[in-house]
């Protein structure tokens, strides 16, 4: 009698951790230096419920190159209380299928750099963005050669099988001189919205995504904001 008592509270502890997902807390976007209140809720997922951006079989491969990938954090110039982060990565290309998008190292090994700013108590760990509360923010993904246009990619894009992804809004539009797709999908599980950026000076396109466990204004003016200070700098 007491190990069914112990097995049936254990059940139910179980069931609560399950469905209580992104409703388990309304976490606090606290951005330091932007034009949002340190009340507005963002709801942003915790790292622990978080699936993984790429997923295994679409993951790019580890390459051996004599150049290693660099990443430098600063104060930003242009925004005060924001960070600035200045990176020179590898570049891959991009493949879209009937499974959704993929990457492949180049085989020349080719790198390119790029900056970008973003609220001065996010922390920036390898490709992956995390607020002061350590929930992951935003995550960035394989900066490519432009072997497809930003038109293509709208036209042809495939949401991930894995991932359960459904697209439910996208948009062309501008970001400084550059041409950008936007997509904001809804994932079965956990349910979440992503909202992924890819942006294109017709060389090459650098791709991130935001998460969010819902689609709300706040959100996407911060995420706006972030995008709008990109800039490839090889140019």
């Amino acid at each position: 009698m007491k190990k069914s008592i112990i097995l049936f509270g254990i059940i139910i502890v179980s069931i609560s951790l399950l469905i209580s997902g992104c409703n388990k807390t309304n976490n606090v976007l606290n951005v330091e230096g932007s034009q949002h209140s340190n009340e507005q809720n963002s709801n942003l997922p915790n790292e622990e419920q978080q699936p993984a951006i790429i997923p295994p079989e679409n993951a790019p491969q580890t390459l051996d190159s004599s150049e290693e990938e660099q990443f430098e954090v600063s104060d930003s110039d242009s925004l005060l209380g924001w960070k600035e982060l200045k990176a020179k990565v590898t570049l891959f290309d991009l493949n879209i299928n009937s499974e959704g998008i993929s990457w492949s190292p180049l085989s020349n090994k080719k790198m390119t750099t790029f900056s970008l700013d973003f609220p001065g108590n996010w922390k920036f760990n390898g490709f992956s963005v995390f607020n002061n509360q350590s929930n992951k923010v935003a995550e960035l993904v394989p900066l490519t050669e432009a072997a497809i246009t930003i038109d293509d990619l709208y036209q042809n894009y495939q949401p991930s099988v894995v991932a359960g992804e459904e697209v439910i809004f996208k948009e062309l539009s501008a970001v400084n001189d550059y041409q950008c797709l936007r997509i904001i999908s809804q994932n079965e599980i956990p349910n979440w919205y992503p909202h992924s950026y890819y942006i294109s000076n017709g060389t090459y396109i650098f791709g991130i995504m935001f998460y969010s466990c819902e689609v709300n204004e706040l959100d996407q003016q911060l995420f706006e904001q972030v995008i709008h200070t990109f800039k490839f700098e090889d140019e």
